[in-house]
């Protein structure tokens, strides 16, 4: 509950964040931010994607022996520090020097400043994902909770006033969207430093703690070993599909400067793209993560206990609850993706991301299925599948996207993203099959798929009924008369049952309250 309430309010910053920002740079400089932040963002997925993970279960696992417990926990999270601050000081250094030709490789030269200025948040979020792993072994999600929130309030509040003080100063847009990108380096440094007060506590107490018999302990090497043998089956599984991003950013820039755009406007149309459509369409996921907080620990509980019955219905039910949320997303973005896109940014630039995000919207629920669908693969054991089906993911992206962006142009993109996410969903779908899980369209998807369908059209309904007296700010009642329909439409059709309730954060009182009005069947 607490992760997932600070994830919440780390979108809310980040829509924030984006919203002036884009306001600020326009399409040619979010199309600088973005290819610079794609950039880091695969650096900083295979530095650190499995590390928190490692930590966790590294510490909970010595935390359980009373004896030197304690201790040990210590020992690996200075282990952990040292080593992955040392691999976050060489990406960052990698990164400074070969900014340039990295910018050169994406077929956008003017990013390369910004690529530097983000460089030095590799090394700090190297020691803030040791340091949130370890509190997170120690069942402690606060000072996680808490480091996330300054990081996205650092991020938003130096990001957007150095963003505006060098379009003021420079008028220049590749300037200020490196000014705007150091915002995240600032962001992540205050969030580790938020984190220090509370593991310089930690490193107090291992003088106090009681003194234990002289045993063998683990060794760096040791210690290292265990860490990277747990973390690498998730860093490389979100490395792959990171790569891909950074290979989709080289081919969305290369096709359309091919296709005979100039290397200005293939940048517009990119910025465009990602700083408008792909915001917007990662929102959901915000209500998918605790989907899979929620059902992988039933899962690995009723697995270990010998439960497999019970196994299978958790994962059939945390399915079935993430086609429940990000169905009606996923259309109501599309249908309604002017309106809410004019609600947020200007008509111009609104106009311009409309039709990227309704192509884009119908992604959404394969990017939930296949995020929930890998982590429970994961928790049944099955750590190489997801692996797996990501990479075929990735290839089938990349070729579709070289066919597509060439004939098509920027529409190619969200295009090669949906058949992207539709193959890892397929073939992970083929995996929890093979494990016993019940999966049919009628069980996963009917009810859930045809009552958001009457929620969207309802939308529109609501649309045309309030768009005359109330603009754009239309599309708030219209969904509103969505979502009413689309809940009781799951009601009457006993779409959603007393255990996927209880799934949704929050679920368990809702589904109290159902029940009195003898509402849920």
């Amino acid at each position: 509950m607490i992760l997932s309430i600070a994830g919440v309010i780390v979108k809310v910053l980040g829509m924030l964040y984006k919203l002036p920002l884009a306001a600020l740079l326009r399409e040619e400089g979010m199309g600088y931010f973005n290819s610079a932040y794609t950039v880091y963002s695969f650096f900083f997925l295979l530095s650190t994607a499995g590390l928190p993970v490692a930590v966790s279960i590294l510490v909970s696992s010595a935390l359980s022996r009373t004896d030197r417990g304690r201790r040990d926990a210590l020992r690996i999270l200075r282990v952990t520090i040292t080593c992955f601050a040392a691999v976050g000081l060489v990406v960052c250094i990698l990164l400074v020097f070969l900014a340039e030709r990295f910018a050169d490789w994406i077929g956008n030269p003017p990013a390369a400043s910004a690529i530097a200025a983000i460089a030095p948040a590799l090394l700090f979020v190297c020691i803030l994902s040791a340091l949130r792993g370890y509190f997170q072994g120690c069942g402690n999600m606060l000072p996680t909770a808490l480091s996330q929130i300054v990081e996205a309030a650092g991020k938003l509040t130096f990001g957007i006033l150095l963003a505006r003080w060098a379009m003021l100063r420079y008028k220049d847009a590749s300037s200020a969207a490196s000014f705007a990108i150091l915002g995240v380096t600032i962001g992540t440094f205050l969030a580790l430093l938020c984190l220090l007060p509370a593991w310089i506590r930690e490193t107090r107490r291992a003088p106090r703690l009681s003194p234990v018999p002289d045993e063998p302990r683990e060794g760096v090497l040791t210690i290292t070993k265990r860490l990277i043998k747990i973390a690498l089956p998730v860093t490389l599984s979100s490395s792959v599909m990171s790569l891909a991003g950074l290979l989709d950013l080289f081919l969305v820039l290369r096709r359309l400067t091919d296709a005979g755009y100039t290397p200005e406007v293939a940048n517009a149309l990119y910025g465009s793209y990602s700083g408008l459509a792909v915001t917007l369409a990662n929102m959901p996921t915000v209500l998918i993560t605790p989907i899979a907080c929620a059902a992988v620990p039933l899962l690995s509980s009723a697995l270990s206990r010998g439960r497999a019955e019970t196994a299978r219905t958790v994962a059939h039910t945390a399915l079935r609850v993430t086609v429940l949320i990000a169905a009606p997303c996923a259309v109501g973005m599309s249908l309604l993706s002017p309106q809410i896109l004019r609600l947020l940014f200007d008509d111009a630039m609104a106009n311009g991301a409309a039709p990227y995000l309704t192509m884009l919207a119908p992604s959404i629920l394969f990017i939930a299925l296949c995020n929930v669908s890998g982590a429970l693969l994961q928790a049944m054991g099955k750590v190489k599948t997801p692996l797996l089906s990501m990479t075929a993911g990735a290839a089938v992206k990349l070729i579709s996207a070289w066919f597509l962006l060439g004939e098509y142009g920027i529409q190619g993109a969200p295009v090669s993203t949906f058949l992207c996410y539709l193959t890892i969903t397929a073939l992970n779908f083929i995996a929890l099959t093979g494990e016993g899980v019940t999966i049919t369209f009628r069980s996963i998807f009917g009810v859930s798929l045809f009552a958001a369908l009457a929620c969207g059209a309802t939308a529109l309904f609501g649309m045309r009924l309030f768009e005359g007296r109330m603009g754009d700010l239309a599309c708030i009642p219209a969904a509103a008369m969505g979502a009413l329909v689309y809940l009781l439409l799951l009601l009457m059709l006993g779409g959603i049952t007393r255990a996927e309730w209880r799934l949704i954060p929050g679920g368990r009182a809702i589904c109290r309250r159902l029940e009195k009005w003898k509402l849920l069947r």
